[in-house]
């Protein structure tokens, strides 16, 4: 399976984020673009929720405080498995997909983007879609209940710009859809993409 069977809704309400986006996820058939709220979109199988290893920053933009209103409970519950499956702090580069049991998006994919506030140019951006991705795709694999569409914010971080982390989001969409094998030879490829 690849991500081409999954179309991705990209929604921010910074038009320079939706700009980012659009250079460098421009080329995709599968990859919708929209400058407003969750709240426009009808249905989709899957929401993207962003946020920190603590899952503390409920309220730090639109995306997540439009997420924290309609699915209080599940957010509990995602606090709940943080609580009690990664003791209280869920790494970078791990993410949560929980059922809403709603209609209109049935899941919710949680991934830390920033373990709690990160001053330093990273690769955080990077990691938290590549594991909300491959989250999903294995998903997919074992389940009849398959995701085909997902909303998903700009994984944009105070410390990094626009560019850079639109960049970083392509570099883990192309290295998720392509597989690579585990080996030294792609590891240091990937490596010199993300410097």
């Amino acid at each position: 399976m690849n991500l081409m069977n999954i179309k991705i809704i990209f929604v921010d309400d910074n038009k320079e984020n939706i700009e980012a986006l659009k250079k460098f996820f421009g080329d995709l058939y599968n990859v919708q673009f929209l400058k407003g709220n969750i709240v426009e979109i009808t249905q989709a199988d899957c929401i993207v929720y962003p946020g920190d290893s603590y899952v503390t920053l409920v309220d730090n933009n639109n995306h997540n405080k439009t997420i924290n209103i309609l699915f209080k409970n599940t957010i509990d519950q995602i606090r709940n498995i943080v609580h009690t499956i990664y003791y209280g702090e869920i790494p970078i580069s791990n993410c949560i997909l929980q059922n809403t049991f709603t209609d209109k998006y049935h899941y919710i994919c949680y991934s830390p983007i920033i373990r709690y506030d990160d001053s330093n140019k990273n690769i955080n951006t990077y990691l938290c879609f590549r594991a909300i991705l491959t989250t999903i795709i294995n998903h997919n694999k074992i389940n009849d209940n398959k995701i085909h569409s997902i909303i998903c914010p700009s994984l944009i971080t105070n410390n990094i710009t626009t560019d850079e982390a639109a960049r970083q989001m392509r570099i883990a969409y192309n290295q998720t859809d392509l597989g690579l094998y585990c080996n030294k030879e792609n590891a240091k490829f990937i490596y010199d993409l993300l410097n």
